[in-house]
């Protein structure tokens, strides 16, 4: 039972563990020390990586449509 007032409160899906391991990762890196700013520092590098991945499958949709999107 969750208590009145505000509180923090996070759900993932199940099956979804990349998403639960982010989540996670994501709360601890919220500490100031050493350790919080490398993961945060890592986080940053993943989510700009899958940024480029997806804007380059955006431009590949673009360009030739759904059939040059697909990888075969």
């Amino acid at each position: 039972m969750i208590e009145r007032g505000p509180s923090n409160l996070a759900t993932v899906a199940i099956n979804s563990s990349t998403n639960a391991a982010l989540l996670a990762l994501r709360i601890v890196s919220a500490e100031d020390n050493p350790l919080g700013r490398e993961i945060r520092c890592k986080l940053d590098k993943y989510v700009s990586d899958m940024e480029s991945e997806v804007m380059a499958k955006v431009e590949r949709l673009e360009i030739g449509g759904w059939e040059a999107s697909v990888r075969k």
